[in-house]
C-alpha cells in the first residue's frame, strides 16, 4: 500500500482503517482557524489520526487527545504522530467514545472538539465502494439516519468544551440542515462550510 498524502503531511496506510480523504482537509482548515495558540484539541473517532495530527502540525503550542474504538486505528495514529513529529503532543486512547470514562482521568477542557464520525445511514451501507469493504463497518455506520454520533457528541461532550470553544464535524453532503437542527435544539449556533466540490462538509457548532 502506498503512503497517503493529506494536508501537508504524509500518513501510513492500513487496510483496517479508513484512509484520509481530500475533503477532510477542510475540517483541518477550520480547526487551525479556530484553535487558539497553545490550545487543546479532542479528536473523537480519530481513524488514521489525520485530523488531530495535521492540526497539531500546523498550529503552535497545541496538544491533542485522540480516541477510537478500533485498536488498529489507535496503533496507526501513534505511528502517524511519530512520523509527522508530534508524538509528544498527542495522547491516543483505545476507547468507546459513547462513554467518557476514558477521558475523565486526563482532566481539563478542550478548545476544539472535532470528529469525522461514521455518518452513513445503515440502509446505505450496502452501496459502499468495494475498496471500503475491508475496513470495519464501525467506520461508516452512523445509525438509521446517519446522525447517531453527532447526537451523542453534542449531548455528552459539552462539559469538556472550554468556554468559547467549538465543535468541528465532518458531515455528509446532505446533512447540513440536520446539523443545524441538532445544534439549535441544544442552544447552539451552527455554521456549515463547503468542501472543494461545493458540497456541505463541515459543521461548526458553539454555544450562544
Amino acid at each position: 500500500m502506498t503512503d497517503n498524502h493529506f494536508y501537508r503531511e504524509i500518513y501510513h496506510p492500513s487496510p483496517y482503517v479508513f484512509a484520509p480523504r481530500f475533503d477532510t482537509e477542510r475540517v483541518v482548515d477550520h480547526i487551525i482557524r479556530l484553535c487558539p495558540r497553545g490550545g487543546r484539541i479532542l479528536d473523537l473517532c480519530c481513524g488514521s489520526g489525520c485530523v488531530g495530527i495535521s492540526s497539531l502540525c500546523n498550529t503552535t503550542g497545541t496538544t491533542a487527545v485522540s480516541a477510537d474504538i478500533n485498536p488498529h486505528a489507535v496503533e496507526l495514529t501513534l505511528r502517524n504522530a511519530e512520523r509527522n513529529g508530534v508524538a509528544e503532543r498527542i495522547s491516543v486512547y483505545n476507547a468507546d467514545v459513547f462513554t467518557t470514562k476514558w477521558l475523565e482521568q486526563p482532566g481539563g477542557s478542550f478548545d476544539i472538539i472535532a470528529s469525522n464520525p461514521p455518518y452513513l445511514r445503515t440502509a446505505d451501507m450496502a452501496d459502499m465502494p468495494p475498496e471500503n469493504h475491508a475496513e470495519p463497518t464501525t467506520a461508516f455506520d452512523g445509525g438509521a439516519d446517519g446522525l447517531d454520533f453527532y447526537r451523542m457528541i453534542l449531548d455528552t461532550y459539552p462539559p469538556f468544551l472550554a468556554p468559547g470553544g467549538h465543535f468541528v464535524f465532518e458531515i455528509g453532503y446532505h446533512q447540513g440542515n440536520d446539523l443545524r437542527k441538532l445544534c439549535a435544539e441544544r442552544g447552539m449556533t451552527c455554521e456549515i462550510h463547503k468542501d472543494y466540490g461545493g458540497n456541505d462538509r463541515v459543521a461548526i457548532g458553539r454555544f450562544q
